[in-house]
């Protein structure tokens, strides 16, 4: 007697997934050996399914799938461990394995800003109008950042005063803020109002 089990994962991705990606595994057991194979359970660590195929005979193939959906590790390994009895009671182990790589890490936020609220004449701000921004924050990385601020200088939304998300600030989320200023005369005198606002965040990659 010649016991022998082999199992073979395969990916339906050939090139590099993305955050949420949806990846779809195919495990193939196949009896390589010339005795009948009991109690036959496949189990998959990267998913977590398990299976019971029970017995398999020579020359027999069983195939099931899986999927797994990629979180915000840089590379996904999947793991397939197979554990099963033969006639004379000892264990018969096969295993396959399947790499497969993500995107680059890629933490970001980009903060924009407009104008809502309108100049009294309907044209241009006078001395003492108040003008009134909306900034928009928004993770568009693939990572999920921590410690977020938003500052706007000319408002005097800095240090304490700056805006905060408290907790996680995940890809796709996004958060918008109000504030205002009033015109002085050297606004005036220079013909414009100039306003720049940065945000920074915690970079999970190098915290």
């Amino acid at each position: 007697p010649n016991p022998g089990l082999t199992v073979v994962k395969t990916s339906d991705k050939t090139g590099e997934v993305k955050l949420g990606e949806k990846i779809t595994y195919t495990i193939t057991v196949t009896n390589n050996g010339n005795v009948t194979i009991s109690g036959v359970k496949l189990n998959d660590s990267l998913t977590g399914d398990d299976w019971t195929l029970g017995n398999i005979k020579p020359g027999e193939t069983v195939t099931k799938k899986t999927t797994y959906t990629v979180t915000e590790k840089d590379i996904i390994a999947g793991k397939v461990e197979n554990h099963a009895k033969d006639p004379s009671g000892n264990d018969v182990t096969g295993k396959g394995e399947k790499t497969v790589t993500t995107e680059d890490s890629n933490p970001k936020i980009t903060v924009t800003k407009e104008t809502i609220s309108t100049p009294k004449n309907g044209e241009t701000y006078a001395l003492g109008e108040e003008i009134t921004y909306k900034i928009t924050a928004k993770n568009d990385g693939n990572l999920t950042l921590t410690n977020v601020t938003v500052e706007d200088e000319l408002t005097g939304k800095t240090g304490d005063k700056a805006f905060k998300i408290e907790g996680e600030f995940k890809p796709g989320d996004e958060k918008t803020f109000e504030t205002s200023y009033t015109v002085t005369e050297a606004d005036v005198l220079a013909g414009k109002v100039v306003n720049n606002v940065t945000g920074t965040a915690t970079d999970p990659t190098n915290p």
